[in-house]
C-alpha cells in the first residue's frame, strides 16, 4: 500500500490504496481537484494528511485539506488541473501540471474578472510504503 510522505515539508498521506503511483496521483487530481468529489479524499487520502498547497497554507487532516479546495473550486468555475507529466521512481513522483478555470468569484487578494485563470505548477511528492 502506498502513502505520500511528505510535500514541501509537510507530511501528506495518501489513504491506503492498491494502485501505481501515477494512478494514484492522476486519481487525486481528476477526482478531487478537477471534478470536485470531496467524497474521493475520503477514500485516497489519509485522516492524518498534512498538506501545503500552492497558496502557501499549512493545513493538518482531511476536512481543512476540504476546507481549502472548496474555496478554489468556487472562485475558479470549471477549474481543471492538467498533469503534464508525471515521473515516480522509487518513493518519489513529480507532477508538472497546469490549472486554472474562469475567475468568477475573489481567489487569494485577487478581484473577480470573469476571465480564465491558468497557471503552471510543479509538486514533489515523496511517498511511504
Amino acid at each position: 500500500m502506498t502513502k505520500i510522505a511528505e510535500t514541501k515539508g509537510v507530511d501528506y498521506c495518501w489513504g491506503l490504496i492498491d494502485m501505481s503511483i501515477p494512478k494514484l496521483v492522476e486519481a487525486f487530481y481528476a477526482r478531487i481537484w478537477n471534478k470536485g468529489d470531496l467524497a474521493a479524499a475520503d477514500g485516497l487520502l489519509s485522516r492524518e494528511l498534512c498538506f501545503r498547497g500552492s497558496l502557501g497554507k499549512e493545513l493538518r487532516g482531511l476536512d481543512a485539506f476540504k476546507d481549502y479546495v472548496r474555496p478554489v473550486r468556487s472562485a475558479l468555475a470549471d477549474y481543471n488541473c492538467e498533469i503534464l507529466d508525471c515521473v515516480a521512481e522509487g518513493n518519489r513522483a513529480f507532477a508538472k501540471m497546469r490549472f486554472g478555470g474562469a475567475h468568477v468569484a475573489p481567489f487569494s487578494g485577487l478581484p473577480t474578472h470573469g476571465k480564465g485563470r491558468s497557471l503552471a505548477g510543479r509538486c514533489p511528492i515523496p511517498f511511504r510504503k
